[in-house]
């Protein structure tokens, strides 16, 4: 960079670039020099690292496996004001976090039981367990919901939930009703498998 004026050095740039690069470099504006630098974190809207923003980030990897910003956001307050039970509220939001007692979780924390589901055989995750496993698949299309779950595709469950919570979702009525009824479903799926767990 050249100072009085402040602009690039173009033959520096030339000698170490490609001429498409330099174009793109050129076009980058040089900022005032008697501003000084400061450091940003752009994962927060007002630049400043904190542990609250470092959690969130975090907590978005874990779910999306690679770019934060990619990852999807669970509808926490709509969740926690659904017009149902404490107890299945909470529930939803454990699923939400992968913190439901399934084999696999229980499995990876070297509890001696097996990864595979009861029912079918497949590996039981959250998302088998509540979606994919052909009992689940029967509860939702017999349901209120008449729902395909099946055919739901959601890199993670949470993207799932958040749907409940978008009125473009349902043609007629109040979505937090069809949240609500579909957070009960979930409830009774996991109470039914428990029980059979228990009785097996």
């Amino acid at each position: 960079m050249l100072q009085n004026p402040r602009r690039w050095n173009l033959i520096v740039l030339t000698r170490l670039f490609n001429q498409e690069d330099v174009k793109g470099i050129m076009s980058i504006p040089l900022g005032s020099i008697d501003e000084e630098d400061s450091l940003i974190w752009h994962f927060s809207g007002d630049g400043k690292c904190t542990v609250k923003a470092g959690y969130k980030v975090a907590y978005r990897y874990l779910l999306e496996g690679s770019n934060p910003r990619l990852a999807p956001q669970a509808p926490w307050k709509k969740i926690w004001k659904l017009r149902i039970p404490l107890k299945i509220r909470n529930f939803i939001w454990r699923v939400c976090w992968q913190a439901i007692g399934v084999n696999s979780a229980l499995f990876q924390m070297k509890l001696n039981i097996s990864p595979e589901c009861q029912r079918c055989g497949e590996t039981e995750d959250a998302q088998h367990l509540l979606l994919y496993c052909p009992y689940a698949r029967a509860v939702w299309i017999h349901s209120l919901l008449a729902l395909r779950s099946d055919q739901i595709n959601s890199n993670h469950i949470s993207e799932w939930i958040t749907t409940w919570f978008d009125s473009r979702s349902y043609l007629e009525g109040d979505f937090a009703d069809w949240a609500a009824l579909q957070s009960i479903i979930c409830w009774q799926e996991m109470i039914t498998v428990s029980k059979e767990y228990i009785e097996a």
